[in-house]
């Protein structure tokens, strides 16, 4: 029953994610606005702003997404349904800021001492990877207690793919357009909003997940053989990228890969995968990212979880490459 659960959970979000092309309003609803100008919104707006951002987070990705495509496919025969055609730098990014404006909205407004649009400004593109990092650090201050651990981690999923994957691609089709150094740049965020130390005045001080970092003792006793399986997991990817980067031209494949069925064995064997299958044991992956969502302790399963996906797709990306 739990893992029917979790898979419609996971559909829920992916329709929704589907659905929607643009995160901005359409001209019937600037008018429906227009309409009640009297309403005071500052009273009117109940909807948290940790709701707002994770609903942006999804649709930001599908903006972005199409984005990418778009640009990678501009040499392919004309689509009367594609309006816009690429080729011009200036317009391309003010296209690509106009996909991420209602996002950065949003973000503006739930980082701290008036950061946003330091950290995040509109009309950079070297920010945006950096901020949709930030999004998922935000968001994730409020696992589980105002957001669900499985709601998240198909945030999670999303996110680090594009960045990844579809970022890349995105990144090479303006530098075809103009092989310009500054496209090149992508920000770091400063430590203090990096994942482990950021916080914002809509948590501090008031979120009960914060508190999760005192966990009780048998809590962990309780997950703890989860958790040391996410951790072998992780290990194991960091270990296969050392695997792969010491494989010099002249070096025996055979013992590359050797190395790779021993590294994977002992954990195959729990999660009951062939260790010679790449993607046997990164199918296999997600039933353990799926066993967190039953661990007692919100902070220590939202954490491991993020390292698990984070990892995953990382050497997915990697093995394709390969």
């Amino acid at each position: 029953m739990t893992r029917l659960l979790v898979v419609s959970k996971f559909l829920l979000l992916l329709g929704i994610f589907e659905r929607s092309h643009a995160y901005k309003f359409s001209e019937r609803q600037h008018q429906l606005n227009n309409s009640f100008e009297d309403v005071n919104l500052t009273k009117a707006r109940k909807v948290p702003l940790y709701t707002e951002l994770s609903a942006a987070l999804p649709l930001v990705i599908r903006n972005l997404s199409n984005y990418s495509g778009l640009i990678h496919d501009k040499g392919a025969p004309p689509n009367p349904n594609i309006t816009y055609h690429f080729g011009e730098l200036e317009k391309d990014l003010a296209l690509l800021s106009d996909k991420v404006s209602g996002f950065y909205a949003v973000l503006h407004e739930m980082l701290p001492d008036g950061s946003g649009p330091f950290l995040c400004p509109l009309n950079k593109q070297s920010h945006i990877k950096e901020c949709l990092l930030i999004a998922t650090c935000l968001l994730e201050y409020h696992v589980p207690e105002e957001i669900e651990l499985a709601a998240f981690t198909t945030y999670m999923e999303m996110t680090q793919r594009f960045i990844d994957v579809g970022w890349t691609v995105l990144k090479t089709g303006l530098l075809m357009e103009e092989p310009t150094p500054i496209l090149n740049m992508d920000a770091v965020p400063p430590e203090k909003y990096q994942c482990d130390m950021l916080k914002h005045e809509k948590v501090t001080g008031s979120s009960p997940s914060m508190l999760q970092v005192g966990s009780s003792e048998s809590e962990f006793e309780s997950d703890g053989a989860t958790l040391a399986m996410s951790s072998a997991l992780v290990h194991a990817s960091k270990v296969s990228f050392q695997i792969l980067d010491s494989h010099q031209v002249g070096s025996s494949v055979d013992a590359t890969i050797l190395k790779l069925h021993e590294l994977w064995m002992p954990i195959c064997k729990h999660l009951n995968c062939d260790h010679s299958n790449f993607w046997d044991l990164h199918y296999a992956s997600y039933q353990q990212t799926a066993s967190l969502l039953e661990l007692k302790s919100g902070y220590a399963a939202r954490r491991a979880m993020r390292h698990e996906v984070q990892h995953r797709v990382k050497l997915e990306k990697r093995f394709n490459i390969v």
